[in-house]
């Protein structure tokens, strides 16, 4: 079965009808039908309860999570093992020109972990070549073939 690391952006697009909302909402029927697997680390759950608790939207973050649960994701805890690959991800992908976040660190350390492929519209993983990194339209056509 596929497995497929949710990112942040991904969650956020969806969220606000944004482009890619189509084919997050795709994915989202994939995890309903138990076709993949999706899972969604803790760090990404409270990066969209930051994100929208600035908007004044956390009603919003919960009916999210509540969405997310009812759909079948999986909740992955931030562990000492992923603390550690994050860490060590973050020192790999960090240059002085270009950073790489905890948070993005986090979430690759969690695709190594779980052997996914990350799900993302985020530029800081084009560089990534530990995992498989894929934008939801990618992904849908991987799994078509």
């Amino acid at each position: 079965m596929e497995v497929a690391i949710l990112d942040t952006c991904v969650i956020l697009r969806y969220t606000n009808d944004e482009y890619g909302a189509e084919s997050v909402e795709k994915v989202f029927d994939l995890i309903t039908k138990k076709r993949i697997a999706g899972i969604l680390s803790a760090a990404v759950l409270a990066e969209i309860f930051a994100i929208l608790y600035k908007t004044n939207a956390l009603d919003r973050a919960i009916e999210i999570l509540d969405y997310l649960r009812n759909i079948g994701v999986i909740f992955a805890d931030v562990n000492t093992e992923i603390a550690i690959l994050s860490g060590i991800f973050k020192g790999k992908y960090s240059t002085a020109r270009k950073g790489f976040s905890y948070g993005d660190g986090i979430v690759l350390a969690t695709a190594f972990i779980y052997s996914g492929c990350v799900l993302t519209y985020d530029s800081e993983f084009d560089r990534i070549t530990d995992v498989e990194i894929l934008t939801p339209e990618k992904f849908l056509s991987k799994i078509r073939e």
